[in-house]
């Protein structure tokens, strides 16, 4: 399953607090019934790897989150203030990631596309108040 890989970043509204969410989404095909994958990371050769499993979510990535969701489902790697699961290996200027998603049948199908090391764009400037 071949996907894209996009920068995000986004501005979340909660209760008494505004964090941001900093990362990298791996953008799936729409048409594809993914539920979840099995995501490998790492920030260089010699670092360890990183293993999580990753929900497929329909977020938007340039508005704040609080508006419905309407683009491709994605898998989000990254982290919000201070707890960022990913953040040693996306908030780097080059990743490696590898990814198996599990389909809604609970076939697994490996990730195809995705570059040797992913360099993250920087992040979008600030909006003006």
């Amino acid at each position: 399953m071949a996907v894209s890989v996009e920068r995000f970043f986004a501005t979340m509204t909660h209760t008494l607090s505004t964090e941001t969410f900093d990362g990298v989404v791996l953008v799936l095909p729409v048409d594809v019934p993914a539920i979840s994958a099995h995501v490998r990371l790492r920030r260089d050769a010699q670092a360890p790897w990183t293993e999580l499993e990753v929900p497929v979510a329909r977020m938007p990535r340039d508005v704040p989150m609080r508006v419905p969701a309407t683009v491709a489902p994605g898998l989000y790697l990254g982290g919000s203030g201070a707890r960022a699961t990913t953040r040693s290996a996306c908030s780097r200027s080059a990743s490696r990631i590898e990814a198996t998603v599990m389909l809604a049948s609970g076939r697994k199908v490996p990730v195809t596309g995705l570059p040797a090391v992913v360099i993250l764009p920087p992040k979008p400037p600030a909006p003006s108040p």
